[in-house]
């Protein structure tokens, strides 16, 4: 019997970065803990289907504490390639601040993600699925 994903809801509010702690925040915006990759209905999305059946999304973060962000990530629900994180050290924005990544999750399925700035450490989990053509966010 599979297990369901225990996927991480950020609470509900308007801020940016929405999930984390006073040294370092993400912005997982997904509803419901759900990255749906594929077309959205008024032609944008969320994340992208690579040619490689791959899904790239852009995930921002907050450093509260000066250093490199490090991401990583595994999935937790069946065997694959680790997460792909691209985090640009020229993209980021002083000491502290707003640091942009791009995550590439090498398949569908339930993911663990960790942020890590020195020995400070955010987590989340997503459900990773692909959407068709059409069908509703």
């Amino acid at each position: 019997m599979a297990t369901a994903c225990p996927v991480t809801v950020p609470p509900h509010t308007a801020a940016l970065f929405d999930y984390g702690n006073a040294r370092i925040r993400a912005q997982i915006y997904w509803p419901g803990g759900q990255l749906a990759a594929g077309p959205l209905p008024d032609g944008g999305s969320i994340a992208i289907v690579d040619a490689d059946g791959s899904i790239y999304a852009k995930v921002g973060w907050w450093r509260g504490v000066p250093g490199q962000l490090v991401v990583v990530g595994r999935r937790l629900d069946a065997r694959a390639p680790p997460l792909r994180a691209d985090v640009p050290p020229w993209q980021s924005y002083g000491r502290t601040d707003f640091t942009p990544s791009g995550l590439t999750f090498p398949t569908t399925g339930c993911w663990r993600v960790v942020g890590r700035v020195g020995r400070s450490t955010l987590a989340f989990v997503v459900q990773v699925t692909k959407r068709r053509r059409g069908s509703s966010p």
